[in-house]
C-alpha cells in the first residue's frame, strides 16, 4: 500500500490538507480545566508547526468565536461561515470520557474553488470529522479534486459518534463504512471508539482490503491490520499520575504516523514515531 509519491518526497516539504471539523472544547481533564480550541485539525496544525515547521491547510467550518484562535492557521473559507463554531465538552475522570456536542450539525465546510484548489495539491490529506454529517458523497466530491499519488488518511472517530438531543455523545456505527473506507490508504481507530473495535476492523478490512487499519490501544500499543494479518506494536506506556492532558492524543499519534509513512513507506516504524509524538504529549500541556 506504499504510496509513490512525489521523486523528490524525500527533500521536500509536503502538502498536507486537514479537513474536518474545528471545535472549542470545553475540558475537565487529568489534572486541568479549560477552555480552548480543539479537533483533530487544529492539533495536528500545532503538531505539524512545531516539529516539522509544516503550515497545513485547514478545511472546516468555523464561526466568529473561533477568529481568536487562528493565529498561524491557514484556513479555508478565509471568513467564518457559520453562526457558531462546534462546542465539545469533555469531562475525564479515571480515564472515562463523557462529552457533549454543541452546534455539531454546522460541521460540514464548503468545498468551493480555493479548497478545490488546495485538495489538488495535497500530498498528504486528512479527513477527521468530530461529528457524523460528512455523508459518503462528499467524500465522493473531496476525492474527485485529490491527486491519485496523495497519501489518503481516515480518523473516523465523528462516524462514531450519535449526538441527542442534549448533545451527549454516545456510540454510534459506521454504517457509511463501505462507502467510504475504501478511498483511503490508512484509517486509525481509537479502542475507546468504538466498544468492539478488535472485532469491528476486520468487519472494515473484510469491506476495503486494501486499506490499512491501525487500532491504538493505549498503554498496550497498537495493532497494524493489513491483508496479510496482524502485527502489533508496543509502546512504552506513561504512568497515570505522570500523565497532564490527553485530550488530542490520537490526532497527535495520527499525524505523526502519516508524516512518518509518507517519508518512508514503513507502517511498523510509521506507528513507532506515533507513539513517541504521543507520548510526548501526554506529558504536556500543548
Amino acid at each position: 500500500m506504499a504510496k509513490p509519491g512525489h521523486p523528490d518526497k524525500y527533500m521536500k516539504k509536503p502538502n498536507i490538507v486537514l479537513i474536518g471539523s474545528v471545535v472549542i472544547d470545553h475540558n475537565q481533564v487529568e489534572k486541568i480545566a479549560y477552555v480552548r480550541w480543539g479537533s483533530p485539525a487544529m492539533f495536528m496544525s500545532q503538531y505539524l508547526k512545531a516539529h516539522h515547521a509544516l503550515a497545513p491547510t485547514v478545511i472546516a467550518s468555523y464561526g466568529l468565536d473561533f477568529v481568536p484562535y487562528l493565529d498561524g492557521i491557514t484556513i479555508i473559507p478565509r471568513q467564518p461561515n457559520v453562526p457558531a463554531t462546534v462546542k465539545f465538552e469533555n469531562i475525564i475522570v479515571s480515564g472515562h470520557r463523557t462529552q457533549y456536542c454543541h452546534f455539531g450539525q454546522t460541521a460540514l465546510p464548503p468545498i468551493e474553488r480555493e479548497a478545490e484548489a488546495a485538495i489538488s495539491r495535497a500530498d498528504i490529506l486528512f479527513l477527521a470529522p468530530l461529528t457524523p454529517f460528512y455523508p459518503a458523497s462528499f467524500v465522493d466530491l473531496l476525492m474527485k479534486h485529490a491527486p491519485a499519488s496523495c497519501l489518503k488518511v481516515l480518523l473516523p472517530q465523528g462516524y462514531l459518534r450519535a449526538i441527542g438531543g442534549n448533545g451527549l455523545v454516545e456510540p454510534r456505527e459506521f454504517v457509511e463504512v463501505a462507502d467510504i473506507l475504501p478511498y483511503f490508504d490508512i484509517t486509525v481507530l481509537s479502542d475507546e471508539d468504538h466498544p468492539a473495535a478488535k472485532e469491528v476492523v476486520h468487519e472494515w478490512k473484510y469491506l476495503s482490503p486494501m486499506t490499512a487499519i491501525v487500532l491504538t490501544e493505549n498503554a498496550l500499543g497498537a495493532d497494524i491490520v493489513q491483508a496479510q494479518g496482524v502485527e502489533h506494536v508496543p509502546t512504552i506506556p506513561v504512568p497515570g499520575e505522570q500523565i497532564i492532558d490527553s485530550v488530542g492524543l490520537g490526532d497527535v499519534f495520527s499525524v505523526a504516523l502519516a508524516y512518518h509513512f509518507y517519508r518512508t513507506s514503513d507502517l511498523v516504524s510509521a506507528v513507532q514515531a506515533g507513539h513517541r509524538a504521543a507520548r510526548e504529549k501526554l506529558l504536556a500541556f500543548s
